[in-house]
């Protein structure tokens, strides 16, 4: 008799997505947070573009993680890189 098992899941299967999440945890680091605010960003809507396309919608959290911080992210960083280049 087999043995029933739980299905175990790969959040990895959607590449963009993941990559996303990724850049958008790099963006954390303050003088890192626009290139990778940004990148997360895109890598984000192409994640999730993939996500509602694919069935089971595989890596779609990280997606829209990725996208909401990495917008907050580039908003921020943004403001503060201003403000450091017009300080006098």
């Amino acid at each position: 008799m087999a043995k029933a098992t739980a299905v175990e899941v790969d959040n990895h299967q959607n590449p963009y997505g993941y990559r996303s999440y990724q850049c958008a945890l790099l963006g954390l680091i303050p003088p890192l947070g626009v290139l990778f605010g940004l990148s997360g960003l895109i890598l984000g809507v192409f994640g999730f573009r993939w996500a509602r396309k694919t069935k089971g919608k595989p890596g779609i959290g990280y997606s829209v993680v990725a996208m909401v911080a990495g917008f907050i992210e580039l908003i921020f960083q943004s403001i503060g890189l201003v403000i450091i280049v017009t300080a006098k």
